[in-house]
């Protein structure tokens, strides 16, 4: 009988599963053609325009360009004062630390009584690199916070992102003048 239900359950949800396929399709489908509406749109409407060409006729209208841009000043990171990049419209600054990572797994298992069972939890501690700092005084173990110590917060902070405050645009030939954008 357990197999009867085992069979009647999958049945159940077999059919539950292609009963909600249809209108998953079809969702998928009309956000498709809505897509491809908006992008045929935009070829219709798009003007593509040398790059030397600024009229005022085409503010908020979709153009296509091609050409060069220009930075006249330098970026710097903020945190370290040293570091300069030229010729960069941003600039983008993403750490990681190699660092020590705890990782919960549960299982259950038989209770003290017939027909209990408890949570038993275990912690397994791994290197990895994170995007953020993993602060190992909060591991669960305590014998894990001594042995599995991670370096403090790193004082630069993890990210950071600097834009140019003015970039030209202009034709692909550096002798032409370029537009301010």
């Amino acid at each position: 009988t357990q197999e009867l239900k085992e069979s009647l359950v999958y049945w159940i949800v077999g059919l539950v599963l292609f009963v909600l396929a249809f209108p998953i399709l079809w969702i998928n489908e009309r956000n498709a053609a809505e897509m491809e509406a908006v992008l045929y749109h935009a070829r219709q409407e798009c003007l593509s325009l040398p790059p030397a060409t600024v009229d005022a006729e085409n503010d908020g209208a979709l153009v296509h360009m091609v050409g060069r841009t220009l930075v006249t000043a330098a970026l710097k990171d903020p945190d370290f004062a040293d570091l300069q990049v030229f010729d960069t419209v941003r600039l983008r600054r993403q750490v990681e630390m190699y660092q020590w990572v705890e990782t919960r797994q549960e299982r259950e298992k038989p209770g003290a009584r017939q027909g209990e069972t408890e949570t038993e939890q275990t912690f397994t501690y791994s290197k990895e690199w994170k995007s953020y700092w993993v602060d190992s005084d909060q591991f669960r173990d305590a014998t894990a916070q001594q042995v599995y110590k991670n370096p403090g917060a790193p004082a630069c902070g993890f990210e950071a992102e600097v834009e140019a405050p003015e970039v030209q645009f202009g034709p692909s030939d550096p002798g032409d003048t370029a537009d301010s954008a």
